[in-house]
């Protein structure tokens, strides 16, 4: 597990690193026209790089370095599985919620800076089809998320849990 922020797309992200734990469940290296990721992280925090000044942008990227320790469990997949489209931008890709110990005492050093932040519902993206994954936002979640077929579900989710003993 580790902890990264990474300036891309004009915005900054705050991820954890998942690798070796969605790495070891042993999901399928492809299902119908969508490809597993090489890497699996889940995005803590997004922020529009234009809404923020250096001074704040680098006091984000300390708080949530230094502040990373408390995420001391690793995240573990819930076992719920979601097809996520992105109409405007034709993206499409299949996540896994997550569950994230400890999470909110990371978010609440980061809303002592930003009060009024949104964060991202906690999931990792496991595969995509044109693209290389879909922030989630809160107010997004109805609106761009599906359940998968039925066929896809079972799949992952059976792996899920018997990797997962649930």
């Amino acid at each position: 597990m580790n902890f990264d922020s990474v300036v891309q797309n004009n915005a900054l992200y705050q991820i954890l690193y998942i690798n070796d734990y969605v790495k070891g469940l042993g999901f399928p290296t492809s299902i119908g026209k969508f490809k597993l990721k090489d890497e699996f992280h889940v995005s803590l925090l997004k922020l529009p790089l234009e809404d923020l000044d250096d001074a704040t942008r680098e006091k984000i990227i300390e708080v949530g370095k230094v502040n990373s320790a408390v995420l001391t469990e690793t995240p573990r997949l819930t076992g719920e599985f979601l097809h996520v489209v992105d109409t405007d931008r034709e993206r499409e890709s299949m996540i896994a919620l997550v569950d994230f110990p400890n999470v909110e005492k990371w978010r609440a050093k980061i809303r002592e800076i930003l009060p009024d932040v949104k964060f991202a519902i906690p999931h990792t993206t496991l595969y995509t089809y044109n693209c290389g994954g879909i922030f989630l936002n809160p107010e997004d979640f109805e609106k761009m998320t599906r359940e998968l077929d039925a066929e896809t579900y079972q799949t992952l989710h059976e792996i899920w849990k018997e990797k997962t003993n649930a």
